[in-house]
């Protein structure tokens, strides 16, 4: 098979004339046959997208955990993992925050802010009291150097 340099037609070797123009072949320059295609590698291709779409689907669905909670369940978990009193971190407190509290929760109010930086009570009750808690690790005999601005306020 070979195809005319001047119309670009193709014409079988046998041909000494180009069947579209006419112009002499002499000069037909012979193309190697194409492979066929296969027809179904559209298809390969939409099946291997389709495999790679489901599996990062699955992932964010089953194994991703963040994806999976609510916005409650986060709540839930920042307030166990912050202690009874996380409002006493993270802003100054008010009269009206403070007006309905008894001295006992005032008192642990007060010490959750060292227990969330990792302090070891010395005195026993704050001791017990805080080793129960999840989030509670005893680290530090001293804590001053990392407490925010708003902590030192709340403690002084």
């Amino acid at each position: 098979m070979g195809f005319c340099i001047k119309c670009g037609k193709s014409n079988p070797e046998t041909s000494k004339f180009c069947t579209g123009c006419g112009a002499v072949l002499t000069s037909a320059i012979p193309v190697a046959k194409e492979t066929p295609k296969p027809s179904n590698l559209r298809w390969i291709i939409l099946t291997a997208l389709l495999v790679i779409v489901s599996g990062i689907a699955s992932y964010f669905l089953f194994f991703n955990k963040k994806g999976n909670k609510n916005d409650t369940e986060q709540n839930i978990i920042s307030t166990v993992e912050k202690g009874k009193y996380p409002q006493a971190s993270d802003r100054l407190l008010t009269a009206n925050d403070l007006e309905n509290m008894s001295q006992a929760e005032l008192r642990i109010m007060r010490n959750e802010i060292y227990a969330r930086h990792g302090f070891i009570f010395k005195k026993e009750d704050m001791r017990q009291y805080f080793s129960v808690q999840p989030w509670y690790q005893p680290l530090f005999n001293n804590v001053d150097n990392l407490l925010s601005e708003i902590e030192k306020k709340i403690l002084s």
